[in-house]
């Protein structure tokens, strides 16, 4: 691994966060500013260097979901990948992982809901990207708003 970042200058991080879900209408803007494939303008020079992403997070408007985001050069697919393990009945778990499912459920107050997004790219600037994501995040006000108000939520990402 070392040897691909000193010869083609190739990193990567992991976004992770379990104390509050993303905002869709934020999310999106986020999408269209620092995802969108380069068109030349300026405001890209960050994420033009990510070449890949990957992973699953979870979006407000969408509680129960846990959404999958895939993300190869100008392509990004946003789709729900399924129930969280908090919403979906004990009866349905698989028997053998029962025992890890409740650890994870029992690690935070929203259960295994969270953000885990992988970068893979060029230079990457990981501060600006985790900044950007951040202010995705629901502000400590909509949080405690409650999921029934987060429901409400315009979401203007893919259905």
């Amino acid at each position: 691994e070392d040897d691909h970042h000193d010869k083609y200058a190739i990193d990567s991080f992991v976004y992770r966060r379990r104390d509050r879900p993303f905002h869709p209408e934020r999310l999106m803007a986020f999408m269209e500013a620092v995802m969108s494939p380069d068109d030349g303008d300026d405001t890209h020079k960050k994420s033009r260097k990510i070449l890949r992403s990957k992973g699953f997070f979870w979006l407000a408007s969408r509680p129960e979901q846990m959404m999958i985001w895939s993300q190869a050069g100008g392509l990004i697919d946003l789709t729900s990948g399924g129930t969280w393990w908090a919403d979906t009945p004990e009866d349905n778990w698989p028997a053998e992982e029962t025992d890890n499912i409740k650890d994870e459920l029992e690690a935070s107050q929203f259960g295994d809901r969270r953000q885990e997004l992988v970068f893979i790219g060029v230079d990457m600037d990981q501060a600006y990207i985790t900044r950007e994501l951040d202010a995705c995040l629901l502000s400590e006000s909509e949080l405690e708003a409650g999921i029934q108000a987060w429901t409400q939520f315009d979401d203007p990402l893919p259905a």
